[in-house]
């Protein structure tokens, strides 16, 4: 009953979509995505609501930004492969012991967490494919050690760019430290296996998330559509529309022609960004 209410209402939405100030490429990836989900059509429907009620013009940036930069612009190589090995993944997730520093003559230097904490890019050069001793033994491994370690690389390389960069982040906000922290408990011995389990689980989300959610790459094809639809926008507020909405648009290099997943990818900030407001 209630996907027959969702096919019935779908008419009425493109309706609406239609009739939104937005370049007509835009409103035809809305409709089709609606057509599709009842989750989408129901997320599109609210910002309408948003935008008719209040004239509030982020409901159209978040518009814009879910048509092209989330539901018609596909996950790069790099991170299908993390999606797809993801549990794998996370049984070799980089970690470090919080007791390993006090043996450090210089921390800010050695160790691993220090090292992104300060966007330094020595942490890269830390980075190993070893399964730790809270893997959870039913996953089967299907990478070797040189995918794996590539894998890493690539995840690692894309997340320390949006750290390095926060103003491209969701909310601009800085991302934190992506490995896990073995912590102490106040005698000294290391925290309890459950609990250090929840923290690969919970390290591997926050990164998934925050490279294929909340700043996922922008898409060749989709930086020059966008830049297309900034260039012929008609009006200046259709035009700072657009540019607002790609505000944290960057794009990885020649990552396509990588197709064995061997080379880690480079980071640059869209040249949408390079057009002034």
């Amino acid at each position: 009953m209630a996907s027959r209410n969702f096919l019935e209402l779908v008419p009425t939405l493109s309706r609406s979509i239609r009739q939104l100030p937005l370049h007509l490429e835009t409103q035809k990836v809305l409709e089709t995505h609606c057509q599709k989900s009842s989750f989408k059509f129901l997320q599109v429907a609210q910002s309408i609501r948003d935008f008719e009620k209040n004239n509030d013009h982020k409901s159209l940036d978040l518009l814009i930004y879910r048509a092209h930069f989330l539901w018609d612009n596909p996950l790069p190589l790099y991170l299908k492969r993390f999606q797809y090995h993801y549990r794998e993944l996370r049984n070799y997730w980089p970690h470090e012991y919080q007791r390993a520093l006090i043996g450090m003559s210089n921390p800010r230097r050695e160790s691993l967490s220090y090292l992104w904490k300060d966007c330094n890019e020595l942490a890269l050069s830390k980075l190993w494919f070893e399964k730790h001793r809270w893997a959870d033994d039913n996953v089967i491994d299907r990478l070797s050690v040189e995918q794996g370690t590539n894998l890493l690389q690539s995840i690692f390389v894309h997340y320390f760019f949006l750290k390095s960069h926060p103003r491209l982040c969701y909310n601009n906000r800085k991302l934190p430290v992506p490995i896990v922290e073995i912590p102490l408990r106040p005698l000294g011995h290391n925290a309890a296996d459950c609990r250090i389990r929840n923290l690969f689980r919970r390290k591997t989300a926050i990164v998934w998330n925050a490279l294929a959610w909340e700043n996922r790459p922008l898409s060749t094809r989709n930086e020059q559509l966008l830049g297309e639809l900034i260039t012929k926008s008609e009006t200046r507020s259709l035009r700072r529309l657009y540019q607002r909405a790609s505000r944290r648009a960057y794009v990885v290099s020649d990552e396509e022609k990588d197709h064995r997943g061997l080379q880690v990818p480079e980071f640059h900030p869209s040249e949408i960004l390079l057009r002034s407001l």
